[in-house]
C-alpha cells in the first residue's frame, strides 16, 4: 500500500507477531497521531494474516458510538456466531449475548467472548484487531483488556490501533506498544514522488514541509495541489484549501478562542519556535495548552509544539483573514531574537510590498537557505539588489539539488536583468542544473551563451568554465560538446597566468581528463579539497592515471564533505563513477549502499538524471548478481523517461545492464549485440569505462562472433593506461588462438597493475583457466579456475560463478575422488558428465557448445560416446535417468 512507504521496521514487527516462534508477546498496541497511517497498518496486518491461515476479526471504534454498549464487542464477536451451538449449555447462552447484544453485562460479555474465541483457536489461529480503541465503548474496551489478560497466550493475537495520547490506558502488561512515528524525511519525499502531477522545486519542498512526514497529509495535499505550479502551492487560491477547511471547520469551531488562536499561531511557525515562544506570541494560558493536547490538536516534540494533525494546522492558518494571518508572524517577530532568520521570516511573512530593510535582513540571515534568498529578492525595490540576491539564491537552490527551482530562479532572473542571469557562476549553475535534468544540449547552451556575452578576463574563470563545460562533454558524449571544451581549453590556456596555482594547473589537466576518457596521465598524490565538486573533478585525473583507489577516494570524500556541510546534493556528479569504481574493485557490497544513498538523494531532491544514473548502475549489478527481470525493469523508465541522444553516457550504461541481462539468460547472441553496439561511436559514449571490450571477451566466444569481434578490437583506440592494455590482452586472448594467446593471458593474470581491477581479474583468470582446460592441462586450468571462482563468489557475480564452477568440473575439478556405486554417470570423464548433464537438461547441442566454448560437433561425439556407457539410446532418456 502507498501509505506504507517507510514503514518496513513496523511491517517486520508486524510479521513477528504473527509468527508464534518469534513474537514475544500476544498482542501489540499501534500508537500514533491522526493520519500517521494506522489504519493502513491494520489492514496490512489483515491481508498477511489471512494469507498465513489466521481468521481475522475486525472492530472499529468510532466517537458516534462510544455510549452504546457492548458495540465494538459485538461487531468483533458477529463473524463467530456459528460456533455458538458447538459450545457447552453453560457457554452457549454467554455467548449469544456477545453476538446479539441481548445483555451489555461485561462479565456475561467477557464470558461469552472468552468461549468464541477458544472455540475458534481450536480451529486455526485468530487475529483481533481493533482500530481507534480510544472511541471504543466503555464495555467494549473492558472485556477486551480482559480478554487480552486471560486468551493472548493462546493461538489468539490482538493488534490494536490507539492515538499517541491515550496510549497510557492500555495497562496490560501483555501489550507491546508499536509508536508510529512522523515518517523519515527521504520516505516521505517517496511517498509524495508516487502521486501524480506533483508540483515540483519550492512548491513540493513547501508540501514537505507543511505535512511534516504525516502520510495522509501528504496525500490530501498531494491531491489538492495536482497540476499545480510552485507558486500555485506558496499562495493557494481558495478552491484548493476549502476542503482542507470544511473537514476541520467542525473541530476547529468547537475550541475556545484562545486554544484555537494558539493552533493558529503553531500554524504560523516558519522553523523551530519553542513553546515558549509559541505560548508568549499567541498570549494563552496554559490551559489553552492543556485543552489543545487533550483534543489532540497539538502535540509536545522536545523543546517545541507541533501539530498532531498537519492538516487541523493547515485549516486553521488558511481560515485566517490575511489581516489576522499577518498578525500571527508580527507577534511571532515580537519574541523572537533580532537578526535570526526565522525572525527574518516573520517579518517578510507579514510584508505586503518590497521593503528593503526586510529584504536586507533575510540576506543578512539567509546564509544556505534559497527561500529566504528568493524572498529577499522578491522584496527588493531595486533590480540590481533583487538581481543580486536572485543569483545568491539559484546557487542555494542549486546546492541542495533543486533542479526545478534553479530553473523557475533563473526564469526570474532573466525577466529582471538578462545580462546578470548569463553571469559566469550563475551560469555555471543552471547549465548543471541543465544537466542534472537530463538536458545537456540546453546545459552547454548556457556555457556559450555566457562566455559570449561574460567573456572570461581570468585563467581561473576559463578553466572552471571549460570544467563545467567538459562535465557536460562527459555525460552528453555529443562530439560538438568535446568541441566546445576544446575551445574552452584553448582560451583558458591563451589567457594570461594567475601565477603559481597548483591547484589550478590540476583543475586544468582534469579539463581534458574529464572531456578525453582515453587521456593517460602520470600518476599523481592528489589531495582531497574541501570543496566537493573540485574532488569530483580531480578524480577524473586519478581515473586518467590509472589509479583506481586514488579515484574512489577522491568520490568517497567528496559525499563526505557534501553530507558534512549539510549539502548531500554537492557531490551528486560523483555517485555514478564512485559506483562504476567499486564495482571495478569488486566492492560490491559498498557499491550496494552507494545505491541505496544516491536513491535516498533522488527521493529528497530534484535530479531526474543521477536517478536514471543509479537505476542504471542498480541494473547492472542486479544483473551480474543474475536477477535479469528486475535488471530489465530497473532499466525500463529510462527508454522513456530522458533523452538518452543527449545522455549518452547513461544510454552506455543501460546498454551494459541490457546484455548482462541477457547473458544471465542465457541469450549470447542478443547480449553480444547490446555489447556490440557500444562500438559505434557516432551513437554512443566513448568507451572509456572499457565495458565493451570486456563484453566481446566474455560474449563473442558463446555467440561465435570471434572474427568480428576481432576486427572491433582492431579498430578500438589504444590507451596507455594500464586497464586497457590489460583488457585489451584479455581480449584478445579470448578471440584469437594462437602462439600469442597465452603470453596475452599470462599478462592479463599477472600484471600487479591490474590488481585493482578485481572484477575484470577474476574474468580473465576464469577465460585463461578454460582455455587451460580446452588445452587439455587440467591442472593448470583447476589453478586459475578455483581462484577466479573464489573471487566471483565473494563478489556476488552468481552467472560468472556458475561458469566457473562448470569450467571446474569439466577440467576435473574432484574426479580424483571415486564416484558413488550408484552413479549413473561414474563411467563418464569429466566433459561428458558435463556435457550429459546440460543435455539432461534440456539445452541443445548449441547452447551447450555456447557454453562450455566448444564446437557443437565436439558436444554431439562426447554425447555418442557417453550413450553405450549409460545404456540409453538417446538424450529423451537421460532425464529420467539421472533423475532415478
Amino acid at each position: 500500500m502507498t501509505e506504507l512507504v517507510g514503514r518496513e521496521h513496523e511491517l517486520r514487527t508486524l510479521e513477528t507477531l504473527l509468527d508464534p516462534e518469534r513474537r514475544d508477546a500476544a498482542a501489540l498496541a499501534v500508537t500514533a497521531s491522526r493520519g500517521r497511517g494506522t489504519t493502513s497498518l491494520l489492514a496490512e496486518a489483515a491481508g498477511r494474516a489471512a494469507r498465513r491461515g489466521f481468521r481475522v476479526l475486525r472492530a472499529t471504534g468510532h466517537r458516534d458510538e462510544q455510549d452504546l454498549d457492548g458495540l465494538g464487542l459485538h461487531q468483533l464477536m458477529q463473524p463467530l456466531r456459528t460456533l455458538v451451538t458447538t459450545l457447552s449449555d453453560q457457554d452457549q447462552a454467554a455467548a449469544r449475548s456477545a453476538v446479539t447484544l441481548r445483555s451489555t453485562e461485561k462479565d456475561v460479555l467477557l464470558a461469552g467472548a472468552r468461549a468464541l474465541l477458544t472455540a475458534a483457536a481450536r480451529q486455526q489461529p485468530v487475529l483481533v484487531i481493533v482500530d481507534d480503541l480510544h472511541l471504543l465503548d466503555r464495555v467494549s474496551a473492558a472485556v477486551l483488556r480482559d480478554l487480552i489478560d486471560t486468551v493472548a497466550r493462546r493461538p489468539v493475537v490482538f493488534l490494536l490501533g490507539v492515538r499517541s495520547r491515550h496510549a497510557a490506558g492500555i495497562r496490560s502488561a501483555k501489550v507491546s506498544l508499536l509508536p508510529l512515528d512522523a515518517l523519515p524525511a527521504a520516505a516521505a519525499a517517496e511517498l509524495l514522488n508516487r502521486r501524480p502531477g506533483v508540483p515540483r522545486g519550492r512548491g513540493r519542498l513547501r508540501i514537505l514541509r507543511w505535512a511534516r512526514g504525516n502520510p495522509r497529509a501528504l496525500l490530501d495535499l498531494a491531491a489538492a495541489f495536482e497540476g499545480a505550479s510552485s507558486d500555485e502551492v506558496m499562495h493557494p487560491a481558495l478552491a484548493r484549501i476549502l476542503p482542507l477547511r470544511e473537514r476541520y471547520a467542525a473541530d476547529l469551531g468547537r475550541l475556545p478562542e484562545g486554544a484555537l488562536r494558539l493552533v493558529r499561531q503553531v500554524s504560523a511557525r516558519a522553523g523551530d519556535e519553542s513553546r515558549e515562544q509559541v505560548l508568549a506570541a499567541a498570549r494563552v494560558s496554559e490551559a489553552d495548552l492543556r485543552l489543545t493536547l487533550d483534543a489532540g490538536l497539538l502535540e509536545r516534540h522536545g523543546p517545541a509544539l507541533r501539530l498532531a494533525d498537519p492538516l487541523a494546522g493547515i485549516a486553521a492558518y488558511c481560515s485566517c483573514p490575511s489581516v489576522e494571518r499577518a498578525e500571527l508572524h508580527r507577534r511571532f517577530a515580537a519574541v523572537l531574537p533580532a537578526g535570526s532568520l526565522t525572525h527574518a521570516l516573520h517579518l517578510a511573512a507579514e510584508a505586503t510590498g518590497p521593503d528593503e530593510t526586510v529584504a536586507a535582513r533575510l540576506e543578512a540571515a539567509a546564509g544556505r537557505d534559497a527561500a529566504a534568498w528568493q524572498r529577499a529578492a522578491e522584496l527588493s525595490p531595486a533590480r540590481t539588489d533583487a538581481a543580486r540576491r536572485y543569483a545568491a539564491a539559484i546557487e542555494a537552490a542549486g546546492a541542495i539539488g533543486q533542479t526545478s527551482w534553479v530553473l523557475d530562479l533563473h526564469a526570474a532572473l532573466t525577466t529582471l536583468d538578462e545580462r546578470a542571469a548569463l553571469a559566469p557562476v550563475t551560469a555555471r549553475s543552471v547549465a548543471l542544473a541543465h544537466s542534472r535534468r537530463g538536458r545537456q544540449r540546453p546545459a552547454m547552451d548556457v556555457l556559450a551563451d555566457s562566455c559570449r556575452r561574460h567573456p572570461p578576463r581570468r585563467r581561473r574563470d576559463a578553466v572552471l568554465m571549460a570544467l563545467a563545460a567538459a562535465h557536460i562533454s562527459r555525460v552528453s558524449g555529443l562530439p560538438e560538446h568535446r568541441a566546445v571544451v576544446t575551445s574552452l581549453a584553448g582560451l583558458a590556456d591563451a589567457l594570461p597566468s594567475d601565477g603559481a596555482d597548483e591547484e589550478l594547473r590540476l583543475l586544468r589537466r582534469a579539463v581534458d581528463a574529464a572531456a578525453d576518457p582515453y587521456l593517460c596521465s602520470e600518476p599523481l598524490d592528489l589531495p582531497a579539497p574541501e570543496d566537493p565538486t573540485r574532488a569530483t573533478i580531480l578524480a577524473y585525473l586519478a581515473d586518467a592515471a590509472g589509479d583506481l583507489a586514488t579515484a574512489a577516494r577522491l568520490r568517497e570524500g567528496a559525499l563526505e564533505t557534501a553530507r558534512r556541510q549539510g549539502n548531500p546534493a554537492g557531490a551528486a556528479e560523483a555517485r555514478l563513477p564512485l559506483g562504476v569504481n567499486l564495482g571495478d574493485q569488486g566492492r560490491w557490497q559498498r557499491g550496494a549502499e552507494v545505491i541505496a544513498e544516491s536513491r535516498e538523494l533522488c527521493a529528497l531532491a530534484d535530479l531526474p538524471l543521477l536517478e536514471m544514473e543509479t537505476n542504471a548502475l542498480d541494473a547492472i549489478v542486479t544483473a551480474l548478481h543474475g536477477d535479469a527481470p528486475k535488471s530489465r525493469l530497473l532499466a525500463e523508465p529510462a527508454w522513456n523517461g530522458i533523452d538518452l541522444q543527449q545522455n549518452r553516457r547513461l544510454r552506455y550504461y543501460f546498454e551494459v545492464a541490457a546484455g548482462n541481462a541477457a547473458m544471465v539468460e542465457g541469450d549470447f547472441a542478443l547480449a553480444y549485440r547490446h555489447f556490440r553496439m557500444l562500438f559505434d561511436a557516432g551513437r554512443f559514449h566513448p568507451d572509456g569505462g572499457a565495458y565493451a571490450l570486456l563484453g566481446l571477451a566474455v560474449l563473442a566466444p558463446h555467440a561465435g562472433r570471434q572474427e568480428e569481434s576481432a576486427a572491433l578490437l582492431a579498430r578500438h583506440p589504444r590507451s596507455g593506461r594500464a586497464r586497457m592494455r590489460l583488457l585489451a590482452d584479455h581480449t584478445r586472448a579470448a578471440l584469437i588462438d594462437d602462439d600469442r594467446t597465452e603470453e596475452l593471458f599470462r599478462r592479463a593474470v599477472d600484471d600487479p597493475a591490474g590488481e585493482s581491477w578485481a572484477f575484470e581479474r577474476a574474468l580473465a583468470r576464469l577465460h585463461y583457466g578454460a582455455w587451460l582446460r580446452r588445452k587439455r592441462r587440467p591442472l593448470d586450468a583447476r589453478a586459475q579456475l578455483t581462484t577466479a571462482l573464489r573471487a566471483l563468489e565473494e563478489m556476488g557475480s552468481g552467472p560468472h560463478a556458475e561458469i566457473a564452477r562448470t569450467e571446474l568440473a569439466a577440467a576435473g575439478e574432484g574426479a580424483e575422488s571415486e564416484p558413488a556405486a550408484d552413479d549413473p554417470l561414474g563411467r563418464l570423464s569429466p566433459q561428458q558428465r558435463q556435457i550429459v548433464q546440460l543435455a539432461a537438461r534440456g539445452l541443445r547441442n548449441r547452447e551447450i557448445a555456447a557454453q562450455l566454448r566448444v564446437s557443437p560437433r565436439t558436444v554431439g561425439t562426447h554425447l555418442y560416446n557417453a550413450y553405450p556407457k549409460l545404456g540409453v539410446s538417446g538424450r529423451r532418456e537421460l532425464g529420467s535417468l539421472l533423475a532415478g
